[in-house]
């Protein structure tokens, strides 16, 4: 009776049922937190796979095919949520692009209130915006590009070419130049002068920027600064192939002409281009025969070094130029030897003034696309490699200033321009164990003393970073001219060269970094898109 009793008054399993009855409703809400949470996460992964999908078809333009712009929105839904879309629609109307989305995520403990599923509704629109591109391509033709890089580059700049074509709404909105770069850039043999029945030139041809009547003044070892050098490749019965030297800076007006685009006045001769003229290089020997300089053209005993007056004027005769009683016209006395240097390995093109302008001219900016793909289809490669001289032609080219003035002025609102630069290597000048120091190039010579820092017994080192410099302050500069530029480096191991690039670019996101050939394409279309000008606008 005692124990019965107990049983009626212990009050301990009154908890257990407590918590029992009460435990349905915290279950059932932590399950429905649970759902929330589930279709919160949903909603925001769609909105975000959406607005990607949306910003995708903006950018691919007007021209693209409604077909193709919902294969686009399923590739990203596909990617992410498989086939768990219900429904999906792909709306354009001019620029802009809707996409919406309904999903039905399952929910955990829906089925206790008799619902299994919850639709979940995004969409996002986007916008393309309207601008006009010029773009410049820096591209590297040097030697180590031969074959399959070369190729791989050809193809992925023109894919990138038909891919800014589709993009844009009228042909006018896309200006697109080519620059080829080694250890020149050529600017074009066109704009070279003609001349007059006795030699001279006629003052009243020629580019208005090239220096046509020999005015500008710089340190040369061999012509000095009295000889016209289109006079000479005339007398020499040769023609100019159109390559350039960097312009001397002018240290008391501190202008840098060689890192800054300063429009070229014929009134100010120091602001003009001189034409590259590689001149007849001794004919000294090492004692195994082996020559010591690559391009001796004309038979000659005087020495490169001799700066007495007598030498400078011998020096100058040799050429056909008599500098006290010059008659113009051809010197038949003067022998050219144009036959193949096989100094460096790999190559042999011929000797004489325009040895080492063997590549290809640069094409202004035009709207005219198959000259682009017609100009980078014809690339060869050649030289070594001056990647300043490529990003100062590129920005030439994009401006509005003299030399190339097809670009429009940086202050015409939705305008961009764009350099692209490309290159399998290091700056780099050819050091060679002779009185000039090493090959010809557009800086002269290292016994020119043009570059600073630069001397015939200098290494190779030092003139990678004396060119390095001044590739970085032509970068910064033209950047300063809301020029944006993206920077590729294809298969080059060399950590500077690679710092240097980054620099170079508009930001760490504008370098990419190519172990592969095999990348070009894919880079290319990432340069692409980031130059789409895109938002969304819900």
């Amino acid at each position: 009776m005692r124990r019965f009793r107990d049983f009626l008054t212990d009050r301990g399993g009154n908890y257990a049922i407590a918590a029992a009855i009460t435990a349905v409703p915290l279950v059932l809400g932590v399950g429905v937190a649970i759902d929330f949470q589930t279709v919160s996460r949903t909603k925001t992964e769609l909105q975000q796979v959406l607005d990607a999908a949306a910003l995708a078809i903006a950018r691919e333009g007007v021209k693209l095919s409604d077909r193709d712009a919902r294969q686009i929105a399923e590739n990203f839904i596909a990617a992410n949520f498989g086939n768990k879309v219900s429904t999906l629609s792909v709306t354009r109307n001019g620029y802009s692009i809707n996409v919406a989305v309904t999903l039905q995520p399952k929910l955990a403990f829906g089925g206790v209130v008799g619902k299994d599923k919850w639709s979940v509704t995004v969409d996002s629109t986007a916008e393309y915006m309207m601008s006009k591109y010029e773009i410049a391509l820096a591209l590297d033709t040097t030697g180590s590009m031969k074959g399959a890089k070369l190729a791989a580059m050809k193809a992925a700049v023109n894919d990138l070419v038909n891919a800014m074509s589709v993009q844009v709404s009228s042909s006018g909105n896309l200006k697109v130049g080519v620059v080829p770069y080694a250890a020149f850039v050529n600017v074009g043999p066109q704009y070279g002068p003609s001349f007059k029945k006795n030699g001279k030139v006629d003052a009243k041809t020629g580019a208005r920027w090239l220096d046509i009547n020999g005015k500008v003044k710089f340190p040369e070892m061999e012509l000095g600064n009295k000889a016209n050098r289109f006079e000479l490749y005339y007398r020499l019965g040769k023609t100019w192939p159109g390559c350039v030297e960097t312009r001397v800076p002018d240290k008391k007006k501190g202008l840098a002409y060689d890192v800054m685009d300063i429009e070229a006045d014929p009134k100010v001769s120091q602001s003009l281009f001189v034409p590259a003229y590689s001149i007849d290089e001794p004919d000294d020997r090492w004692r195994n025969g082996q020559p010591k300089y690559p391009n001796s053209y004309v038979k000659s005993t005087v020495s490169v070094l001799d700066k007495t007056p007598q030498g400078q004027a011998r020096k100058l005769m040799k050429y056909g130029y008599d500098p006290v009683n010059d008659t113009g016209g051809k010197f038949g006395a003067v022998r050219i030897d144009d036959s193949p240097s096989y100094f460096y390995s790999n190559e042999a093109d011929p000797k004489g003034p325009g040895y080492g302008c063997e590549i290809e001219p640069l094409l202004p900016l035009t709207i005219d696309l198959k000259k682009v793909r017609d100009k980078v289809n014809a690339l060869n490669a050649n030289g070594s490699t001056n990647i300043m001289e490529g990003v100062m032609w590129a920005w030439r080219v994009l401006s509005d200033r003299e030399p190339f003035t097809e670009g429009l002025p940086k202050s015409s609102g939705s305008n961009k321009k764009v350099l692209i630069l490309l290159t399998d290597g290091s700056n780099s000048i050819t050091m060679l164990n002779n009185d000039l120091g090493a090959g010809y190039s557009s800086i002269g010579y290292p016994a020119d003393n043009r570059l600073p820092g630069l001397t015939p017994v200098s290494s190779s080192s030092v003139a990678n970073q004396a060119l390095n410099a001044k590739t970085l302050a032509a970068c910064a500069n033209a950047k300063s001219d809301d020029v944006e530029i993206f920077t590729i480096r294809l298969e080059e191991p060399n950590g500077d060269t690679g710092d240097m690039l980054r620099r170079c670019a508009s930001g760490d996101d504008h370098y990419f970094d190519s172990p592969s050939k095999d990348d070009l394409q894919r880079i290319f279309q990432e340069i692409k898109d980031r130059m789409v000008s895109v938002r969304l606008s819900s």
